[in-house]
């Protein structure tokens, strides 16, 4: 084999070297990061899965509340009418049994 430590290209080799284990090191670090990113995002729609269980949840809960006064209206309503209609039975039978 041929002795290298007299080539002219062998500044240039060491160079291109050196450049490419720091484009290794590079793309480890940015794999690592789009590891973490993956990570990340995962958590990120967890915690949405949560909050928009909560929040169909709260909605649910609102609605529910918002519907009780209609139906508290409706009995008011319903005795009203059946005292309306009783009155006017009673007064009927007595002006029969008269």
């Amino acid at each position: 084999m041929a002795d290298c430590s007299t080539c002219p290209q062998l500044h240039r080799i060491e160079r291109l070297e050196k450049r490419a284990d720091d484009n290794e090191n590079t793309h480890s670090k940015l794999y690592d990061r789009l590891r973490l990113l993956d990570t990340v995002s995962a958590r990120t729609d967890e915690k949405l899965a949560g909050i928009v269980s909560t929040l169909d949840r709260v909605e649910k809960m609102i609605s529910e509340q918002s519907e009780k006064p209609a139906k508290r209206w409706d009995v008011v309503i319903t005795a009203i009418i059946t005292a309306t209609v009783t009155a006017f039975v009673s007064l009927i039978i007595t002006t029969i049994v008269k």
